[in-house]
């Protein structure tokens, strides 16, 4: 019986194809997966901000205080600086919080931290703009209620006393603009 065995291997023309295959493939994934990737890492720095912003109104909400937030376009950097907390008044005492350690008057509450959020290499903020929130001024222009436009002033019942907008970009060119609301004083991201 003279048969022709057949081995069990892949044909070079086989492999050929498969490698084609995968070569394909990957220059399509790999692409829209870069894409994907920076705009998820766009997505998280506008987060970073719009989170900067929120814990600006949370604090100064929780602990009635102001806090100014300021723009530096040079290090394009956000910082927050809360204001120092007025001293406790010294009304009647039976209006006093109770001291369990015996003493009486009401302590000063603890300030709340600081913070910075830096852009980094991967950012940068175009187009910033903050004014005052009167009718006859636009954001930006000579009648706004700070000297640079680049301070915004978070008061105690969380409302600011400037509109901001701003852009954030990375180097491949995507954006989300942000927009700052003065009568909530809440940041919104709006992709472009």
């Amino acid at each position: 019986m003279n048969c022709l065995r057949r081995s069990k291997a892949f044909t070079l023309i086989e492999l050929m194809v498969v490698i084609l295959i995968i070569a394909t493939v990957a220059s399509i994934v790999v692409p829209a997966y870069a894409r994907y990737w920076t705009g998820v890492r766009l997505q998280a720095k506008a987060a970073e901000i719009r989170d900067l912003f929120a814990y600006a109104r949370e604090q100064v909400v929780m602990h009635d205080t102001t806090a100014t937030l300021t723009f530096h376009p040079q290090e394009q950097t956000f910082t927050l600086a809360f204001d120092p907390a007025p001293p406790p008044s010294t009304g009647p005492a039976a209006l006093a919080s109770a001291d369990t350690s015996g003493n009486s008057g009401a302590s000063a509450p603890s300030q709340p931290a600081s913070r910075e959020v830096a852009m980094g290499d991967a950012f940068a903020i175009r187009n910033f703009q903050a004014g005052s929130n009167s009718g006859n001024s636009q954001p930006g222009s000579a009648g706004s209620s700070n000297s640079q436009g680049d301070d915004i002033h978070f008061q105690g019942d969380g409302t600011t006393l400037e509109h901001a907008e701003f852009t954030l970009v990375n180097p491949s060119g995507s954006s989300v603009h942000m927009v700052l609301w003065p009568a909530a004083g809440r940041l919104t991201v709006e992709a472009q």
